[in-house]
């Protein structure tokens, strides 16, 4: 006769993530680093990290105003990516300064008194001699500090390679009707873990147990040009679109923004539209070498999605980041952490707790 195991006598492993885009390898990250077995499940196809700009700024929006939690966000991302880069025997985190020129005398008024607020973020560039060949400022700009780009998709790729070395990725689909609860732990495939962490990027919105949640993606058109000139720009172009400097006189730029056509399509619309935007800025001719989509997953109030089921406290949330992913993740992934492993409280602008009145039991 044989002993049935009871459900105190199973071992789970700690955390199993669904998903490896930015978010997922992020928090798989910290969570080894901090003494974590974790397992992750990816299928290795669509996702908006693969094509993403990798765009990190810590002054944004038409009225340039100081990103959320900059002060805070920007020390934290430099220094993980930094050590990152080391971890992994690699570069792909850029740290660049952006220059933005001047529309108009109003814009140069207002943005030159911005820098008196802004000192450590932002300086005035009168004549930048650098660009004159090659982009149109007659009003001059201004700089803005402390910004740059990740290459997210050499990161991931990366990222990829180590998960697969240590044993801990599988490429996958994953099912959701194999998940089962039993008192504290959660099966999946009957396999027990104390935590499923789903980080599916926007195909969080269609995740059976959290779609309640107020998803807003964006989908945005992405183009790699090169230039014809020979004079090469060496930091990041904000302009109503941005250009990013890739070496060898290829640039990435985007992004166009669409919140009804969710679909990983590339559109003619979008190309001519980012186009247009480069012939009003570029003095020189340029090549489109490649163009590219991706969807990125944002909430309603523009604000991260992380946090446990209100039912099934076994499933954890980790996603919403929006355009932002690549300064905010490293942040909030370390926040998160130390919420399931410490039991430290939740930032609540972040915590889903603040949508539970749209749970349906």
């Amino acid at each position: 006769m044989t002993n049935k195991i009871t459900s105190s006598q199973i071992q789970p492993l700690p955390f199993l993530i669904v998903g490896q885009g930015l978010a997922g390898s992020v928090l798989a990250d910290l969570l080894i680093k901090n003494g974590q077995k974790v397992y992750i499940i990816d299928t290795g196809i669509e996702s908006s990290s693969k094509v993403a700009a990798g765009l990190f700024n810590p002054v944004t929006g038409k009225r340039y105003v100081k990103t959320w939690l900059a002060d805070s966000i920007f020390p934290f991302l430099n220094n993980y990516y930094q050590n990152l880069e080391k971890q992994l025997d690699s570069s792909f985190f850029y740290p660049q300064k952006m220059f933005k020129p001047f529309m108009d005398i109003e814009q140069q008024t207002f943005l030159t008194a911005l820098t008196a607020d802004l000192p450590d973020y932002l300086s005035v560039a009168p004549n930048p001699q650098p660009y004159h060949q090659i982009i149109e400022h007659r009003f001059g700009g201004v700089f803005t500090n402390f910004g740059g780009w990740l290459d997210v998709k050499t990161m991931i790729k990366l990222f990829r390679n180590w998960f697969k070395n240590d044993g801990v990725l599988e490429e996958n689909n994953f099912e959701f009707k194999d998940i089962r609860f039993t008192n504290n732990i959660v099966f999946y495939q009957d396999k027990p873990y104390q935590k499923i962490l789903f980080c599916e990027g926007s195909a969080g919105s269609k995740n059976p147990y959290f779609d309640w949640l107020p998803f807003k993606s964006v989908r945005g058109e992405l183009l790699t040009i090169k230039l014809q000139n020979q004079q090469s720009l060496t930091d990041i172009i904000n302009h109503g679109i941005f250009i990013i400097p890739l070496g060898n006189h290829l640039y990435k730029v985007g992004a166009t923004y669409d919140w009804d056509n969710l679909s990983w399509q590339t559109t003619q619309a979008g190309k001519e539209q980012l186009v247009q935007k480069l012939k009003l800025i570029l003095k020189t001719d340029f090549e489109i070498i490649a163009h590219e989509v991706g969807v990125r997953p944002s909430a309603t109030d523009r604000r991260p999605l992380i946090g446990l089921h209100p039912d099934h406290k076994q499933l954890g949330f980790f996603n919403g980041f929006g355009s932002k992913g690549v300064s905010l993740i490293p942040y909030f992934a370390a926040h998160f952490v130390d919420f399931l492993i410490n039991n430290k409280e939740l930032e609540p602008s972040v915590n889903i707790k603040r949508h539970f009145s749209l749970y349906c039991h």
